[in-house]
């Protein structure tokens, strides 16, 4: 489930997430602390490269948080770099 889909089940360390796939999305899954403004500067990130978010889950557990973004059109590897350096941001994947 995780490899495929990006979900979170029986972590110790961070909440259960899981999030129906949006057919013909590309999934954007990342990892941060969880501190204030990280979600709201990714998303940034996304529509300054004109990717447009579909679907997302935000979940957090304590000092960590996980997100699953759905988006209509594959990012290019320079807006997921720019995401993999929003401060805060511990990693990044596409699916």
């Amino acid at each position: 489930d995780y490899l495929e889909h990006g979900h979170i089940t029986n972590s110790v360390n961070y909440p259960a997430v899981r999030m129906d796939r949006t057919p013909g999305a590309t999934r954007i899954t990342f990892a941060n602390d969880n501190v204030a403004g990280v979600l709201g500067h990714v998303l940034s990130v996304l529509a300054d490269a004109k990717v447009n978010v579909i679907d997302m889950s935000n979940r957090s557990r304590d000092a960590l948080a996980y997100n699953i973004i759905d988006v209509a059109t594959p990012p290019q590897d320079e807006a997921i770099r720019a995401i993999g350096s929003v401060a805060h941001v511990i990693r990044v994947r596409v699916l």
